[in-house]
């Protein structure tokens, strides 16, 4: 309660800037998204730009971004055929973005879940959340200077329209703004999240998991199960030839466990670029994922 009286005395000094976009036919103070509407203050921040996106499948990353291979890997989404409504917003310095986005947090909390969190280097490279998930290049900023959460709406409990995705980014960008990107995607009911990785050592019997991502496999043709190959040793070249020799045997388990053709693997090695999961016993273990 103490960061929302905090946040309501904030906010309600900010003068508000709109900025119409085409295609948009939302008011000040008509947003969709929930919690920015009226209820939050009489004033919801620096509004720079209100967007609609029409119906198609929208991503919801609830895993951090990263670049293996020069390739963008999400290991966790949700993508729904759905709209979306972004909104993004400007604040006078890092303090007043820090209280809207803990306040977006807190309610999300108290009215859903979240599902994901990262902040700082922990959220991978700000550039290709800016130009890769959002679209927005204003959004890119140094690494350390950015946040992101995300989770599902429960409209029971938030006593709002819609039941469906929450996503915040904030970062203060390359200009030293501080920016908050807000999007909301409604969905009827949550959803185990797409391309969820599974962590597994040859020893292990993973049967149930392997043969979750084999019928994933059989239901869409253009999926490839990428497998992240590591090995724990204090030499990354040691540790690379380790994951390289297990390659060959990794295939023949797939096979064997989930009837996975090695056609359908892609075997990307990283050696010691990676910290031992608890439940791996040895210095060998894999991370699989759909893509």
């Amino acid at each position: 309660m103490f960061l929302l009286h905090r946040l309501h005395n904030k906010i309600s000094t900010f003068s508000l800037v709109f900025m119409a976009v085409v295609g948009s036919s939302y008011a000040v103070g008509e947003s969709a998204i929930p919690f920015l509407d009226a209820s939050l203050s009489e004033q919801p921040g620096n509004l720079v730009e209100l967007q609609d996106a029409p119906s198609s499948s929208q991503q919801i990353v609830l895993s951090t971004p990263k670049r293996i291979s020069n390739r963008l890997v999400i290991k966790k989404q949700e993508k729904i055929e759905a709209p979306r409504q972004s909104a993004l917003y400007q604040f006078s310095d890092t303090n007043e973005l820090e209280l809207f986005t803990e306040s977006l947090q807190s309610r999300l909390e108290l009215n859903g879940s979240l599902s994901y969190a990262c902040a700082s280097r922990a959220c991978g490279a700000s550039n290709d959340w800016a130009n890769k998930v959002w679209g927005v290049p204003s959004l890119s900023g140094r690494d350390s200077n950015q946040a992101y959460f995300a989770g599902f709406i429960d409209k029971t409990s938030a006593n709002t329209g819609q039941s469906g995705w929450l996503s915040v980014y904030s970062v203060l960008n390359g200009r030293r703004k501080a920016l908050a990107y807000v999007s909301f995607v409604p969905s009827a009911m949550r959803r185990s999240p797409a391309f969820s990785s599974l962590v597994f050592a040859l020893e292990s019997k993973f049967t149930q998991g392997i043969q979750a991502l084999a019928d994933e496999l059989n239901r869409d043709d253009a999926k490839q199960l990428y497998v992240l190959a590591y090995y724990e040793d204090a030499s990354q070249a040691k540790s690379l030839t380790e994951a390289k020799a297990h390659e060959s045997q990794l295939l023949a388990w797939l096979e064997g466990q989930g009837e996975i053709p090695k056609e359908k693997v892609t075997v990307i090695k990283l050696g010691s670029l990676g910290h031992r999961p608890a439940v791996i016993s040895g210095p060998a273990w894999f991370e699989a994922f759909l893509r």
